[in-house]
């Protein structure tokens, strides 16, 4: 047993290999039944993507994905990244089906790679907002007139 919180260890003593499997083990242990294995199909999604799986990996190492979700049945969406939990949500029932119909499988992929997209931008979002707001405040505390352009600029 570690002397570190959970947490660091997941983050900072793991590799995102080892943080992606521990993902895909507790969706999977969560989820799947035996008549019911979304988890284990995410999980071949993945192994049968490199590319994308390489996304993931990427996000991970991050620190932009920490888990997967269900999606609520009565979500409009097709899936969801939450940049506050870290997680992206996909259908479950989406996911028990794919290997019957490939146009679905094709479309979870298409969802999967889109939600990591959103993983991905969260952090460079992030950092762009905070190098903007320290531009802001420099300027703000500075001799006027104050123009916020350059500021302005750099950020779109």
């Amino acid at each position: 047993m570690s002397v570190y919180p959970k947490e660091l260890v997941d983050r900072f003593m793991r590799t995102p290999e080892q943080r992606l499997d521990r993902m895909l083990s507790a969706f999977e242990a969560a989820q799947d039944t035996d008549a019911s294995t979304p988890g284990r199909n995410l999980r071949a999604l993945l192994d049968a993507s490199p590319e994308l799986k390489d996304r993931y990996l990427e996000s991970i190492a991050q620190g932009a994905l920490d888990g997967f979700e269900p999606l609520p049945r009565d979500a409009n969406a097709s899936g969801e990244y939450s940049p506050t939990a870290r997680t992206i949500r996909l259908p479950l029932e989406k996911l028990d089906a794919i290997g019957s119909d490939v146009h679905l499988t094709d479309t979870l992929v298409f969802t999967m790679g889109h939600e990591i997209e959103h993983a991905l931008f969260q952090a460079t979002e992030e950092k762009a907002l905070a190098t903007f707001r320290t531009r802001v405040a420099d300027i703000a505390d500075s001799a006027g007139p104050h123009d916020y352009t350059a500021a302005l600029d750099a950020l779109l």
